[in-house]
């Protein structure tokens, strides 16, 4: 592999990396709301609970 073949290599496995770090902010400031609501006494948006989420909103009902 050339040079030029490796830099480009690295270039997108660092592209994918900022990527994947995007994706997990954006999970965790999305379980971030959704606990703020529940603990404003808020029931969070259906599309902010994510399946990965410890925790059904049915669950907070009895707090």
């Amino acid at each position: 592999m050339s040079t030029m073949e490796k830099l480009f290599m690295q270039i997108f496995e660092e592209k994918n990396k900022i990527v994947e770090q995007v994706r997990h902010q954006t999970l965790l400031f999305d379980q971030q709301l959704a606990a703020k609501c529940l603990l404003e006494g808020i029931a969070p948006p259906p599309w902010l609970w994510s399946p990965s989420f410890p925790s059904a909103p049915s669950a907070a009902t009895g707090l």
